[in-house]
């Protein structure tokens, strides 16, 4: 496991960039911090976000 990629403030967009031009596909992540209680209090925002960030932007 590395480092989440979060600090560097460029590579949200960039990964946005990816993307938006089918250069990437998926993303994921390994990180824990979260019970699946917790996780499950922003199940209904996640594709909101997802469509602010990713299309409107």
């Amino acid at each position: 496991m590395g480092p989440p990629l979060r600090p560097d403030p460029s590579t949200t967009g960039h990964l946005m960039d990816l993307l938006a031009n089918d250069d990437l596909s998926v993303t994921g992540t390994d990180n824990c911090t979260f019970s699946v209680c917790q996780k499950a209090l922003g199940k209904e925002d996640r594709m909101s976000v997802s469509w602010e960030k990713g299309v409107v932007s």
